[in-house]
């Protein structure tokens, strides 16, 4: 059940579910309840720091293919510090990608990623699920 509970956390955590959850800095009460808003929190933070926004882009554009590929197009903030559009995509859209694949198919492919896609060029990111009992 903990690990379950775990890895529905870093994988919407990781991956971050919405463009809101990148844009918006939740409150310190809801960062202290430990809610989705700090797992958002989280994720923001991981995508930052694990440099995924150099493959990945966070935002679907309107009257584009990108609308029928990852989803709807969202409104923009571009005050958000830092910046988390992507110039260029080498791997998918990672906006929705969190209602597109279940939670069991997100931990695989993070801990290898050539399991899922053989052609993959994205590295392990295996060491995110240190310490999580496997």
């Amino acid at each position: 059940e903990g690990r379950g509970g775990g890895l529905a956390v870093a994988t919407l955590g990781l991956l971050g579910v919405t463009l809101q959850a990148l844009t918006s800095v939740p409150s310190t009460e809801q960062i202290a309840q430990g809610g989705t808003a700090a797992a958002e929190l989280r994720g923001r933070r991981v995508y930052i720091q694990e440099g995924c926004i150099h493959c990945h882009s966070q935002y679907v554009r309107s009257a584009t293919h990108d609308e029928t590929w990852w989803g709807p197009a969202q409104p923009l903030d571009r005050g958000e510090k830092p910046v988390l559009l992507g110039a260029r995509r080498q791997g998918p859209d990672l906006l929705q990608v969190g209602n597109r694949r279940s939670a069991v198919w997100h931990e695989i492919h993070l801990r290898d990623p050539r399991a899922l896609n053989p052609g993959s060029r994205m590295p392990s990111y295996a060491h995110l699920f240190a310490g999580d009992g496997q």
